[in-house]
C-alpha cells in the first residue's frame, strides 16, 4: 500500500481537472445536488470545510477526514460513533468472527478504538461497513458463486470501504464507483493506495473499461456496461425525486439480464415519502427484509431483478410493508409473502 505524496497529488489534480471538465453537464437530473446534501455542504463550509481535500492535507488524509471536513463523513464524538456501530452489529447478530476476518483500509479515518470482541483497533466507520458487507453476503451468496467473476456498480460509494471488503470476499473483476465529486475523490485516494489496478474516470471518451472506475453524476450516461450487481446503501433516501428517478432509470438500463439490484434505504431524509416512489415495483422483487442498521428509522433491504413478466404489485401493500419495516415493527412474513407472490 503506497502513501507516495506525489502520487496522491497527481491523483487529486487529475480528479479536479476531470470534475471541472464535467461541470458543464451539472444540470443533468442525476447531478442536481439534493436539498439534504446542500444542507450538509453548507454546514461544512460554515465550519471552514473545503469542497475537495486540499493538497496540504494529503500527507495525513486520516486527520483531515476525521474532522468531518467534507460531505458524507461522520461528525462529532468518534468514540460515541464507534460505540453506536458496535451496538448496531450486536443487535443485528453480525458475527464478530466475520468482522475480524476483514482488513480495514488504513488511509482515511484515524480514530480507532478497542473492543473485547475485536482483535485490534477499528474505526466506527469500519464496523458499520463490516455489518453492511455481512448483509450483502447473505444475498450475493444466494445468487452467485464466490469464485465467479462479478461486475459491480455502487451508487453512493462513499469512501469505498464496502468495496474493499467485498473484494476480500468475492472475485470482482470490475467495480464502478458513483458518487458526488468531493466524496468520489476521497474514495479514489483511498482505494488507489490499496490497489495498483488500472483505473478510469468516466466521461465521454472513457466509458469505464478498467477494473476500477469512478463516475460523478454529471457523467452517468457515459457508463457503457451492464452489471451483475448494482447496490445502493443509504443514499437514495437522501436524494430528490429527480435524482431517484434518474438513478432508477439508469439501473434498469445497466443491470444485466441475470443481475440483481440491492437497495438498503429508508425514507423521510430526502424527498421520498413512500416505497412506491423508489419504483421497486418496476422490477421483480425477490426479497424484502429488515437491515441490521436500525435506530429510529431502520434501513430496509430490497433485492430485485429486471422485470420478466407483466406482474403488477399492490402499491398500497408495498408502501405499508416498507413503512412497517422502516419503523422497526415486527417482521410480518405473511404480508411480505402476499406482496411478493
Amino acid at each position: 500500500m503506497s502513501k507516495d505524496l506525489n502520487k496522491l497529488k497527481e491523483l487529486r489534480n487529475k480528479f479536479i481537472k476531470y470534475y471541472e471538465n464535467s461541470t458543464i453537464r451539472k444540470n443533468v437530473p442525476a447531478a442536481k445536488v439534493s436539498d439534504f446534501w446542500k444542507r450538509v455542504h453548507s454546514s461544512t463550509e460554515k465550519k471552514g470545510g473545503d469542497l475537495f481535500i486540499p493538497e496540504k492535507a494529503l500527507s495525513d488524509i486520516g486527520d483531515w477526514t476525521a474532522k468531518g471536513r467534507t460531505m458524507g463523513l461522520p461528525r462529532g464524538n468518534k468514540k460515541n460513533w464507534f460505540d453506536k456501530s458496535i451496538k448496531r452489529v450486536e443487535a443485528g447478530n453480525i458475527p464478530f468472527d466475520f468482522i475480524n476476518s476483514l482488513i480495514e483500509s488504513e488511509h482515511l479515518l484515524n480514530d480507532k478504538f478497542e473492543h473485547p470482541k475485536l482483535d485490534g483497533k477499528y474505526s466506527g466507520y469500519f464496523i458499520l461497513n463490516a455489518g453492511t458487507a455481512y448483509g450483502f453476503t447473505k444475498y450475493l451468496d444466494r445468487y452467485f458463486d464466490r469464485k465467479s467473476p462479478l461486475k459491480i456498480a455502487e451508487i453512493g460509494s462513499g469512501l469505498g470501504d464496502l468495496s474493499y471488503m467485498l473484494m476480500q470476499l468475492y472475485n470482482i473483476n470490475k467495480y464502478t464507483y458513483i458518487d458526488l465529486a468531493p466524496t468520489a475523490l476521497l474514495c479514489m485516494l483511498n482505494i488507489l493506495q490499496i490497489y495498483e489496478d488500472d483505473h478510469e474516470l468516466i466521461d465521454k471518451e472513457h466509458t469505464g473499461n478498467c477494473k476500477l472506475n469512478w463516475c460523478i453524476p454529471e457523467n452517468l450516461e457515459f457508463i457503457d456496461d451492464k452489471f451483475d450487481v448494482i447496490i445502493n446503501v443509504a443514499s437514495l433516501q437522501e436524494m430528490s425525486l429527480d435524482n431517484v428517478n434518474s438513478y432508477i432509470d439508469w439501473v434498469k438500463a445497466h443491470l444485466s439480464e441475470n443481475g440483481i439490484f440491492i437497495s438498503m434505504n429508508h425514507y423521510e431524509r430526502g424527498e421520498v415519502t413512500k416505497a412506491r416512489e423508489y419504483r421497486f415495483h418496476e422490477f421483480d422483487i425477490l426479497e424484502m427484509d429488515k437491515n441490521y442498521r436500525r435506530l429510529t428509522n431502520g434501513l430496509v433491504d430490497v433485492v430485485m431483478k429486471l422485470k420478466t413478466d407483466s406482474k403488477e404489485y399492490d402499491l398500497d401493500l408495498l408502501d405499508e410493508v416498507y413503512h412497517e419495516l422502516v419503523k422497526n415493527k415486527p417482521l410480518n412474513k405473511d404480508k411480505i409473502n402476499k406482496l411478493l407472490k
